[in-house]
């Protein structure tokens, strides 16, 4: 098996398909995004949807993945991704594999829920704004278009945290003032991995936004794995779709693109 030590050069892989086509995949540069990439596609969601971490009434035709940071090790590190809205919610799924439960101790202690297991979207919610992304950090600082947030399981305390923030660097928001989220997370039956699946209120990523058909926004994924160890978790690889890359958080331009179908 090949290794990959955290401060190893990653390849960056960025998928995406779209509803009966085949899945695309390439190695994605840190400053853009490629021009053939078909745009993530954000299917319906059904009239009910129970966030349980059980993904049996999703529709998988608009799925990205399974997605890998290194071919060589894909059988033991992937994440497959999906999408679904309606008028209320954005709706988030993620399927995880890696060779242990999800592992993250923040806000016990820890730097930051990035650095254990933990998926993370980037998002704009204006389809007038130009794709890719125009604008530095700095730009869009406090743009309330654009938001990120993100979610995982603290396995010391048993429960599921988010938190995020609207432009590039904007005022973080934690789980207690993100009223609306809900998370469920499901870990594999076999331990090696686990299902993440996630409401998010339109209301809070942008309430004066309301999706229709054919709107196309910039929106990517990022997922951090953390290494085996549940003391002290910390992040050991990452693997990206849809866009992004290790610079997503500064470079808004490197986003991908989804469109509502």
């Amino acid at each position: 098996m090949k290794i990959v030590t955290r401060w190893g050069i990653m390849a960056l892989v960025v998928c995406v398909c779209s509803a009966g086509l085949p899945l695309h995949a390439g190695e994605a540069k840190s400053d853009t995004v490629k021009k053939e990439e078909l745009p993530m596609v954000i299917q319906p969601a059904p009239t009910t949807v129970t966030i349980d971490g059980d993904l049996h009434e999703w529709k998988t035709t608009g799925k990205l993945g399974p997605v890998t940071f290194d071919e060589e090790v894909k059988d033991d590190y992937n994440a497959t991704f999906a999408a679904m809205y309606d008028r209320t919610n954005l709706y988030l799924a993620a399927v995880i594999v890696q060779p242990h439960p999800p592992y993250n101790t923040y806000p016990n202690k820890g730097i930051g829920a990035w650095n254990g297991d933990d998926l993370i979207i980037r998002m704009s919610s204006n389809p007038k704004l130009p794709l890719p992304l125009l604008g530095s950090r700095e730009d869009l600082a406090t743009n309330t278009d654009l938001f990120t947030v993100d979610f995982w399981w603290n396995h010391l305390n048993k429960r599921t945290y988010w938190d995020g923030y609207h432009g590039m660097s904007g005022n973080l928001l934690t789980t207690d003032k993100l009223s609306g989220i809900a998370v469920a997370v499901k870990t594999a039956k076999n331990g090696k991995g686990y299902t993440i699946e996630i409401k998010v209120p339109w209301l809070l990523i942008n309430p004066v936004f309301h999706p229709k058909i054919g709107d196309q926004l910039a929106f990517t994924w990022e997922v951090s794995v953390a290494n085996n160890n549940p003391a002290g978790p910390v992040r050991a690889f990452q693997i990206f779709a849809n866009g992004g890359g290790s610079w997503a958080f500064t470079n808004p331009g490197i986003w991908g693109k989804a469109v509502f179908k």
